[in-house]
């Protein structure tokens, strides 16, 4: 064991922090992951070597010789007192370079190692909605997508409510790349956000492959951010052919593994390829292939038919219930509302037109009652029969069987044959 940690810090007593405004932000990733395998244990590897980390090999060379020099099983303890040393000139530092060094970062697990190791629960911005991660959110153009981002946005700024969801607060970057100022304004205005509403909106940031990757990553680590919203993904993207898996797979890759690595959320918004109103597919209405939907956390798909307000929102993800959500859109406010569950809502708009076609016909068959109301024959001939077993209606006996509402008698004079 080291006698005095100080021995290893660097000579020229300066932090790696105060070189990182002109470091790389790819090397700046590198020596993180290498400090977070000496923090976790793990012993150091080969495509991490001493002199390829740039402005942090001075630090790596001290964490690298406290690990070797410590007695078997205390090598964390000893990587830690001397990273100590570094935090005590700079806190900044871990937050810079360290990130989170918890038990996430290790890669290789034995069954034992798992079973004792007590992992957190995954991070929410929005409870069961928007988990740490990399998430998208599709919609054809005109739907409403850019106004749900900016309403989520703005719950996240202030931590207030979305949905009749909880919040975590926090900052929030949105970068509005098919908008102008005076436009976000104008929506942030209806949607009756504060001027304290912690959200910076950026109206033009370089493609992902031309410096925008850096650029953002820099941002993360600089000012924090719980959320960034990309408004749109295929602006940032440049000129990346969106099916061309390796580009895709390097793009999308490193912006999950910054995110789910910074516990923070990278929201990005999508056009959907074609209209199915609401019967299209989350995953598969995304733009291009499952190159890019394979890569995200959780994906969110809003659909509307044209003239509407009610939409449904579908969500599928890795630690989510996958599920569907009635949503109403207010032109009043720009802010959607949650319904509910879309199938019971559904559902329930499907039982009202049966018992309002009843009600109306008298003591109609199931195949008059689906022809007026419009339904598939089958489905209406089940929810009739929901509609019985609720107490609502009651068959009549009789070829073919006829239904009344469960209030009506039937007249004595009445013929239904």
């Amino acid at each position: 064991m080291l006698n005095d940690p100080r021995e290893l810090i660097g000579r020229n007593g300066h932090s790696v922090y105060e070189v990182e405004p002109d470091a790389d932000v790819q090397m700046l990733h590198r020596a993180e992951m290498a400090f977070s395998l000496l923090l976790v244990g793990d012993d150091p590897e080969p495509e991490y070597p001493v002199g390829s980390l740039g402005p942090f090999d001075d630090c790596y060379r001290a964490l690298l010789a406290a690990y070797d020099k410590a007695a078997d099983g205390e090598e964390t303890a000893a990587v830690r007192a001397v990273l100590d040393q570094y935090m005590a000139r700079d806190p900044l530092f871990a937050d810079m370079v360290v990130g989170d060094h918890s038990a996430l970062h290790k890669r290789s697990w034995s069954v034992s190692e798992l079973y004792a190791t007590e992992f957190p629960e995954p991070r929410y911005l929005v409870p069961g909605l928007l988990p740490a991660g990399l998430a998208a959110l599709g919609a054809r153009p005109k739907i409403g997508k850019s106004w749900m981002a900016l309403q989520m946005s703005v719950a996240i700024g202030i931590g207030g409510p979305i949905f009749d969801l909880p919040t975590q607060k926090g900052r929030v970057l949105y970068l509005a790349l098919e908008d102008s100022p005076r436009r976000i304004k104008s929506r942030l205005q209806r949607q009756r956000a504060t001027e304290h509403t912690n959200v910076r909106f950026e109206f033009s940031w370089a493609p992902l492959l031309e410096g925008g990757i850096d650029q953002l990553l820099r941002a993360i680590d600089r000012h924090r951010y719980a959320l960034i919203v990309v408004d749109t993904l295929a602006r940032i993207l440049g000129h990346i052919d969106h099916n061309k898996s390796v580009e895709m797979s390097d793009c999308l890759g490193l912006l999950q593994q910054t995110a789910v690595q910074r516990n923070m959320t990278i929201l990005l918004i999508d056009h959907h390829r074609k209209g199915n109103g609401g019967d299209g597919d989350v995953i598969d209405d995304i733009i291009g292939t499952t190159v890019k939907t394979g890569t995200f956390d959780v994906a969110m798909g809003l659909y509307r038919n044209r003239g509407e307000k009610n939409a449904t929102l579908k969500l599928t993800g890795r630690d989510i219930e996958e599920r569907e959500l009635a949503m109403r859109f207010d032109h009043e406010t720009g802010c959607w509302e949650c319904l509910g569950d879309a199938e019971e809502i559904v559902s329930s708009e499907h039982e009202k037109a049966i018992l309002e076609a009843v009600s109306k016909l008298g003591a109609p068959t199931h195949k008059e009652i689906a022809d007026v109301t419009g339904q598939d024959r089958s489905n209406c001939f089940r929810r009739i029969q929901d509609l019985i077993h609720k107490g609502r209606l009651r068959q009549i006996d009789g070829r073919p069987a006829r239904f009344m509402l469960a209030t009506e008698t039937l007249k004595p004079d009445e013929n239904l044959l």
